[in-house]
């Protein structure tokens, strides 16, 4: 029976909660910064690891 009022009361809160919805703008930069992080901690480990031959 718990486990009934369990899924029960978790679709129920996820009709009742509004969808977010994203500004594409804000996705795109958002994706940006995270590709610019990364390859720019790539490239300092590369040259860290070239630093120590």
């Amino acid at each position: 029976m718990k486990r009934h009022f369990a899924s029960a009361l978790s679709s129920t809160t996820l009709i009742a909660t509004p969808m977010l919805v994203a500004d594409p703008a804000a996705v795109v930069s958002h994706h940006a910064d995270m590709a610019q992080a990364r390859y720019s901690d790539s490239l300092k480990t590369v040259r860290n690891l070239q630093s120590m031959r």
